[in-house]
């Protein structure tokens, strides 16, 4: 079995390593004390004992250190692994991101020598579970099982989309919730609520991933990260609700948020759930979408319009319609979240959502044709408050989604997922919480 021979800091860089008695990881940052820790992908570095002996048939006295290797192992051929590999090394678990590197110009083995080994066959990592490595330590590659992942929720709308669509692809998820409602088949149920957690969470396994959707204050997060053990990245899903509805447009991601009178109490609370967040997760990564739409959204939004469309209903559109909203498809999101989740992308915060607005004569129209029907559109102008007949408050933003657009330059086209969305309402439609919108238009609008 392969085993930890040395473990290795320097304090400052431009000096040599030296060997300690032990070192301690830590996630997103490498080796405490170690002048080249850092939030990069070099955290930790390694070498094989045996490409050292390489060296020493031509360079006896090589003092362990020198090639400023962190751990050296005995055991195993380092450079024969492929990036991305895992290693389990005494308390941690690293993950290979680099093999070998330029061998720097003051290398003082190479100007001695005139060659160095760890330029071919040095191999570096990030940290993925903290501990300490000790020399003795066993060291050996993780055959990679599918990922843990733990979703807040499980049963509704996004987070249910999370949770069949993590599945699906071959993570081992996890869903904290009561255990109210039906519950994604193949996922692992944590049972409990996320403010009286107790060891729930403690005594569960390592997560790769915490995707937070149900979190909308700072109580939320706070009591969840309290309770809960080792983890990956953590993902809060935000909103767009953040950013003050009298602020600069294009949102981007470095727009300052702040009190929006159409969101009111819901986005100053996804505020200090991201303060709180960011507080504590030096890693955590903040998606802010704007509507979301698909299948099990239940909301009353396009399922309100397929209602009217199956009624053969005119449609009370607010002003001429000509009002723009940005959606995003839930599976997009749940595209993205993977994304972040497998380190292609570093970004704290991400504005996610559809490169184009659509009009609301336009979403009706799409929303009537997905259900076989063309609308008739009756323009309702004057003191009549929207949201009373409408599923959105007359509040027009656009967010910049540029870096996520680099992320995930395809996603689905908006007249597909409202196809989608009005097949799974007639199936399944029963779940949506409908509003009173028919019955004011009702009483109210119509001649």
């Amino acid at each position: 079995m392969a085993e930890v021979v040395a473990v290795c800091i320097s304090e400052r860089k431009g000096i040599a390593k030296h060997p300690v008695s032990e070192i301690a990881l830590k996630v997103n940052h490498g080796i405490v004390g170690d002048a080249h820790a850092g939030k990069w992908h070099r955290q930790v570095s390694l070498l094989g004992e045996e490409s050292v002996d390489k060296m020493k048939k031509v360079f006896p006295d090589i003092p362990v250190g020198a090639f400023a290797e962190n751990i050296l192992v005995r055991g195993l051929t380092l450079y024969t692994l492929p990036v991305g590999t895992r290693l389990s090394v005494g308390e941690t678990l690293l993950e290979v991101t680099q093999i070998g590197k330029e061998c720097h110009a003051d290398c003082a083995i190479r100007k001695q020598v005139g060659d160095c080994v760890m330029p071919r066959e040095g191999i570096f990592a990030k940290v993925l579970k903290e501990g300490t490595v000790r020399p003795g330590d066993s060291l050996k590659v993780v055959n990679e099982p599918p990922k843990n992942i733990l979703i807040t929720g499980g049963t509704t709308f996004v987070s249910r989309t999370a949770a069949e669509f993590f599945r699906d692809r071959g993570y081992e998820v996890y869903c904290l919730n009561r255990n109210s409602r039906p519950q994604v088949e193949g996922i692992h149920l944590i049972e409990a609520d996320r403010h009286d957690l107790g060891d729930k969470l403690k005594n569960a396994p390592y997560f790769d991933g915490v995707l937070d959707i149900t979190a909308y204050d700072e109580k939320d997060i706070n009591d969840l990260l309290d309770h809960i053990g080792p983890f990956g990245k953590y993902i809060f899903v935000s909103s767009s609700a953040v950013y003050p509805d009298d602020g600069a447009q294009p949102f981007t991601e470095k727009s300052e948020v702040g009190p929006n009178r159409f969101w009111g109490k819901y986005g100053t609370d996804k505020i200090e759930a991201e303060k709180a967040l960011f507080s504590r997760v030096e890693n955590a990564c903040v998606l802010r979408p704007p509507y979301l739409y698909g299948p099990l959204n239940g909301l009353y939004r396009e399922s309100f319009v397929f209602d009217c469309a199956k009624a053969d209903r005119e449609f009370f559109l607010p002003g001429d319609g000509s009002m723009k909203m940005q959606f995003f498809h839930v599976e997009d999101l749940c595209r993205v979240m993977e994304k972040v989740l497998c380190g292609d992308t570093d970004e704290r915060i991400l504005n996610v959502g559809n490169a184009e607005s659509i009009t609301v004569r336009e979403w009706v129209r799409l929303c009537y044709e997905a259900m076989g029907k063309e609308p008739i559109y009756r323009e309702v102008f004057g003191d009549v408050e929207q949201r009373k007949y409408f599923s959105f408050s007359n509040y027009e933003y656009f967010l910049d989604t540029a870096l996520q657009r680099a992320l995930l330059p395809e996603t689905i086209p908006f007249e597909k997922g409202i196809q989608e969305s009005a097949a799974w309402y007639e199936k399944e439609g029963s779940i949506v919480n409908k509003k009173d919108y028919i019955r004011y238009i009702d009483e109210f609008l119509r001649d």
